[in-house]
This record gives C-alpha cells, sequence and structure tokens, in this order.
C-alpha cells in the first residue's frame, strides 16, 4: 500500500509542480487550497506526511499544522514557504511541530529525500503505536 501524502498550498501551479516533483515516489497525492480543506481531508484520509506553505489565506499554515496534530499526530509535517523569517520558522517549529522547514524555491531532490524520511518516520511512529496497543 503507498503512502499518503497531503500538499497544502493556495497556489495551484506551486500544487501541480510539487506532484511532479514526487510523482515517481509511488504515492498517493492529496491536495489542498487552504487550511480548512486540508483539515476536512485529515479526518477522512490517514496521511503519513503533511507539506504546507506558511503564507495562506485564512489561516496560516502554521496554525493549520498545529490544529493537524490534533486530527493525525503520528503525521510529519514540513514547512515549504518563501517566507523565512524568524517569526515563520518558530511558529512552524513551535506550534506547528514540523520535522523540516524548506524554502521556496525547492530543489526537488532535498524534498524527495525528506518526504521518503518523513514516510519512514511516521511507519516508525505507527509500528511503535501498533506494539503499544
Amino acid at each position: 500500500m503507498s503512502s499518503t501524502i497531503l500538499l497544502v498550498d493556495d497556489e495551484d501551479s506551486v500544487l501541480r509542480a510539487l506532484k511532479r516533483s514526487l510523482r515517481s515516489g509511488g504515492y498517493n497525492i492529496l491536495v489542498a487550497s487552504c487550511g480548512s480543506e486540508a483539515l476536512g481531508i485529515l479526518t477522512d484520509q490517514s496521511v503519513a506526511v503533511i507539506v504546507c506553505d506558511h503564507l495562506m489565506p485564512g489561516m496560516t499554515g502554521a496554525e493549520f499544522l498545529a490544529k493537524s496534530v490534533d486530527v493525525q499526530p503520528e503525521a510529519v509535517r514540513i514547512t515549504l514557504t518563501a517566507s523565512a523569517d524568524l517569526e515563520t520558522a518558530r511558529a512552524s517549529i513551535n506550534d506547528g511541530r514540523i520535522s523540516h522547514f524548506l524554502l521556496k524555491p525547492w530543489d526537488d531532490d532535498q524534498l524527495r529525500i525528506v518526504v521518503r524520511e518523513g514516510v519512514e518516520k511516521f511507519e516508525v511512529r505507527r509500528e511503535v503505536s501498533r506494539l503499544h496497543d
């Protein structure tokens, strides 16, 4: 069974480029254009990795990622943003509990490595949870 990746960005062209970059990984790729849409997806689908922009209408990426922890705590969270300021990084790390902070424009190889490592981390978390139940 292939792992599911959720891409969240308000720019359709970015979502298409991310999908192209990750297509070779064999993932089930879901997309959302805002945090509220992404939260709806998380209530219906198990997601291994979330890749999320920070600056989006309605709620920031850090706000969405913080809410996503309550819905799917084992998912691995990655911020991918053009906003490289300290407050964005702080909010993403502290509130969104991200594993990686990547900058746009991204390097496709680095993105694929970070997502693959995220999937592996998710699978370990899921197995530890299963063993503790």
